[in-house]
């Protein structure tokens, strides 16, 4: 083994001449403290640093709903319908596009031997849902008992979309105001844009843990009703089919 090569395996403390140099070996103790010590020590420096610099505003958190809305059904054939789901037995099915649309709006204040404070003053967010398109089998007159009982049947799918996502917004908007206000970055000016996405990485990471749990709500709940015995029930509604 060269020199080379057991110094990139082992890490080695030089000491001033004469003393010797002590390398330690990675399953040693003290090896894996000063390993973490020098993942923690930067983060740590940028909280005291942070903690250094005067609270500012409290910050604002706006939620703006934009529900899923189809005032119209589209008709479509069986077979394309068929082939878009892929079963036999639904006679309709409805589309949406969830979307989030964050703006951040920043605090800058001066600091001491020109570095700045960095707060964000408030978040305002778009969410909902846009796109939305309700489609049923073209087989039955548009004013039939059938169509209405389709019709009715993908409103219901429309009400798990919007029900479900929004009673997670005033949890989450409470997750949002309790984060921003902890959020409180030094920084240069040269250093300005990376902060900011340091400081909007754990919001998006928050709109997406609470949005995933809404979704994954909103999977079972229209999975309860595009059952073949619920398929029944719909079709006892009309006499013929």
């Amino acid at each position: 083994m060269t020199p080379s090569d057991y110094f990139r395996r082992n890490l080695c403390l030089f000491y001033q001449a004469p003393g010797p140099v002590y390398c330690l070996q990675r399953n040693h103790i003290l090896f894996k403290v000063l390993i973490l010590l020098s993942i923690l020590l930067p983060s740590l420096t940028t909280v005291a640093q942070g903690a250094t610099c005067p609270e500012g505003v409290t910050p604002q958190v706006k939620l703006l709903w934009v529900p899923a809305q189809a005032d119209t059904v589209q008709r479509i054939s069986p077979q394309v319908l068929h082939a878009k789901r892929g079963s036999a037995h639904l006679r309709g099915f409805t589309t949406t596009r969830f979307f989030d649309n964050a703006q951040f709006i920043y605090q800058i204040t001066p600091h001491t031997q020109g570095h700045l404070c960095l707060q964000m003053q408030a978040l305002n967010m778009k969410i909902g849902y846009g796109q939305t398109a309700m489609f049923s089998e073209d087989s039955y007159p548009p004013e039939s008992c059938n169509s209405r009982v389709i019709a009715s049947h993908e409103q219901q799918h429309l009400r798990i979309y919007n029900q479900t996502l929004l009673a997670q917004l005033p949890a989450l908007k409470k997750r949002l105001l309790q984060t921003l206000h902890t959020l409180v970055l030094p920084a240069t000016k040269q250093t300005l844009p990376q902060r900011q996405q340091e400081m909007e990485q754990p919001i998006k990471q928050l709109i997406a843990l609470s949005t995933e749990r809404a979704f994954k709500q909103v999977h079972q709940h229209n999975a309860r009703i595009d059952t073949l015995e619920n398929d029944r029930l719909v079709h006892a509604q009309c006499p013929h089919w």
